[in-house]
Order: structure tokens, then sequence, then C-alpha cells
């Protein structure tokens, strides 16, 4: 799925080694829709999975690949003209593809966004931790000096 059609440049290969910075990401795939109406059923329901599947590749991928992803979707050349169509009709398309093109790069921009969130929120998290760590390591200086300070009267 990522991405609108394939493109005719060659685009450059990363290393297939996980990167040592997805480790400090591993439970970010751990997540479960919270469905507030029914899921859909029918003909448009394939989409969904098809979101999940895309979020959970975004997710796995490291911020410079999600930025290189961008650059790919709007750099992506435009098909050309038919033969015989006309100004009209091509100018409408053209809308259209530059349209799918933005959006192309919006989705991974979002998904950048989501990354950020992410960590952000790690973070966040191990600063409180260290933060009442701190809390706790100058209550126990407190004590001791109290302690030290009765004891040597």
């Amino acid at each position: 799925m990522g991405g609108l059609t394939a493109c005719a440049y060659p685009v450059r290969q990363q290393s297939s080694e996980p990167h040592i910075y997805m480790c400090l990401f591993k439970n970010i795939r751990q997540w479960t829709r919270k469905d507030f109406t029914p899921p859909p059923t029918g003909p448009g329901a394939e989409w969904r999975k098809i979101a999940e599947v895309e979020t959970d590749r975004d997710l796995q991928k490291p911020v410079q690949q999600l930025v290189c992803d961008v650059h790919e979707e709007c750099l992506c050349p435009l098909p050309d003209r038919a033969q015989g169509e006309t100004d009209e009709h091509w100018n409408q398309r053209l809308v259209v593809l530059q349209l799918q093109r933005l959006i192309g790069a919006e989705k991974r921009m979002v998904s950048m966004m989501g990354r950020v969130a992410w960590e952000h929120e790690r973070t966040s998290n191990w600063l409180v931790r260290l933060t009442w760590v701190l809390v706790i390591m100058t209550g126990v200086i407190v004590w001791l000096t109290i302690v030290l300070l009765r004891g040597g009267q």
C-alpha cells in the first residue's frame, strides 16, 4: 500500500538490519483499536484493515525514512498526458494527481507526528520517574543528615 504509484526513479535502499533506535519503541506497535461505532461491513470494510497495516508499517520506520517517504510522495513523477486528451480533462486530472501527492505526503507527516508524540510521551514518563527517584534520594539525604546531626550531639 505505501504510496500513490510506482515511481520511475531509483530509491535508495536502507540496510535490513533492525535499527538500534527502534529498541526504544518496542511497545509502539502494541495497540488495539477502540471502536466507538460498529466496525464497517460490506465493500468498504477492507479499508480499515489496510489503514491498520499502514499504521503498523509506518510505526516501524525510523523518522528519517518517514521524511524520505514524504519527499518520495511529493517527487513521484506525474503520468504523461494521454493522446487526444482535451485541455480541460488534462487540467482536471492534473489537479487530482497533485492532490493525491499532497495527501500521500500528509499521511507520512501524520505518521511522523505520531512517532514524535510517542517519543514525547515515553520521555515524559522517564522524566517523571527520575524526578521521583531524585525526591526519594533527597529525602534519604535529609533523613541521614538529621540522624547524623542528632547522633553527633
